[in-house]
């Protein structure tokens, strides 16, 4: 078995249930923060991770504890169109992503939910613009 197939999850509470610690507070903040700005969306398992969607995928959540996600430590947030997002502070990460954006967070306190709405509204704006 490889670090792929470690841990694969049946279920967003079987997801929810395995993080802990720091990890856990700062992945239920996000998941929080996404599901009152945007209450229609699903939050969907996929990779093994909570994916967000209206028509598309607009958002996920990648935790550092889910392997081959490429993170060492903390919990990042990932944009999809993100390559589109008006970003005026330069706060997202494009890494070697051709459209994903992330943000990434260490700490709970890290998290500044202005920011992160900014971004989100712009991911649901994105979504209702295409087909």
């Amino acid at each position: 078995m490889n670090k792929f197939q470690s841990i694969q999850f049946r279920t967003l509470d079987d997801f929810y249930e395995y993080i802990s610690g720091e990890e856990k507070s700062i992945v239920l903040s996000l998941r929080e923060i996404i599901l009152e700005a945007i209450p229609e969306c699903r939050e969907k398992l996929a990779y093994n991770v909570p994916f967000f969607y209206r028509k598309k995928r607009l958002a996920y959540i990648w935790p550092a504890s889910v392997p081959w996600g490429g993170l060492n430590e903390g919990v990042s947030i990932g944009f999809t169109k993100g390559h589109l997002m008006d970003d005026p502070e330069e706060l997202l990460n494009g890494k070697d992503k051709k459209e994903i954006r992330t943000l990434h967070y260490t700490r709970l306190s890290e998290i500044n939910r202005e920011q992160l709405l900014f971004f989100l509204f712009q991911a649901e704006a994105l979504d209702q613009e295409r087909k």
